[in-house]
């Protein structure tokens, strides 16, 4: 709860460039605030989180940006509502932020079309849900893109990992 209105009120008083700093002044970081809030999140710390993609410090920090990619698909995955409600709610160079992690996925093993299938399927009005997928097309076809030229090349069906 300490950390959802300590979120709220960066988001109120802070620039997003510096909201990310806020968080590690107070000795977390909009990772770390998601994973250990994780069954508490609210619209305003997913926005921290999301605020952290178009903060140049943490697009330069490579191990932040891999766990960070991982994590920003394992919500839109278990929590799409909460997911695209924060999302909407930023600006237009943080949402173009998060679309460029979206569409470049460090791991070519997360399931994309898995994913949409659960936005497809969440309960959300259904202008989110229409605007969530519109967001996710591009994405969708840059996953087929790429598994129908692995199939190609590597004469077999393309099988993802487990997915956590």
């Amino acid at each position: 709860m300490a950390t959802s209105v300590l979120c709220a009120i960066l988001l109120l008083v802070s620039p997003a460039s510096r909201v990310a700093d806020a968080l590690s002044t107070h000795g977390d970081t909009s990772a770390e605030c998601i994973h250990r809030n994780w069954d508490s999140l609210d619209v305003s710390c997913v926005q921290v989180f999301f605020s952290a993609f178009s903060d140049p410090r943490y697009q330069q920090n490579v191990e932040w940006s891999e766990g960070a990619n991982e994590l920003l698909f394992r919500l839109m995955d278990r929590k799409p509502h909460l997911f695209f409600s924060a999302l909407f709610g930023l600006s237009a160079r943080q949402i173009a932020a998060v679309k460029e992690e979206i569409d470049n996925p460090i791991n070519d093993g997360i399931p994309i079309r898995s994913i949409v299938d659960h936005v497809r399927h969440a309960r959300m009005p259904i202008a989110l849900k229409r605007r969530s997928l519109a967001f996710l097309k591009d994405t969708i076809a840059k996953e087929r893109e790429m598994i129908d030229s692995w199939e190609r090349i590597n004469g077999k069906k393309w099988v993802y990992p487990p997915w956590p």
